[in-house]
């Protein structure tokens, strides 16, 4: 049986909206992907094009519900790891999508936690 993985987004700019959410949505429809979590300081904005209506007519049945936005790393690390009742779930995905000099605390933080890495800065 395959295992359903969750993805945390880190870093909430528009390259998360033009191509990697688009992408993950596409895993989720798969059923690839389950529960998706954002990190971003600008929680705002996040919430606002996570309703874009050409993401919406995109992927009509992506579950919304299954996307949690957060403000800071470490407070989405402690919401997932308390929601789920055990230790942050190795081995599934964290997407950096930070500009470069912020990759290294975001890295560190995933390899603790035994997390595959997807670091797409600068995307080339």
């Amino acid at each position: 049986m395959q295992k359903i993985l969750e993805v945390t987004i880190i870093g909430g700019g528009m390259i998360v909206h033009d191509q990697i959410l688009p992408s993950i949505y596409q895993l989720q429809r798969l059923g690839i992907v389950g529960e998706i979590s954002i990190v971003d300081k600008n929680t705002a904005k996040c919430v606002i094009w996570l309703k874009n209506p050409i993401l919406q007519q995109l992927f009509p049945n992506s579950p919304l519900r299954l996307i949690r936005i957060y403000r800071n790393l470490r407070q989405a690390i402690s919401e997932i790891i308390r929601r789920s009742g055990r230790k942050y779930a190795p081995y599934n995905i964290v997407v950096v999508a930070l500009p470069d000099q912020m990759h290294y605390k975001a890295l560190k933080v995933a390899l603790k936690y035994n997390q595959h890495i997807l670091c797409v800065k600068p995307s080339c």
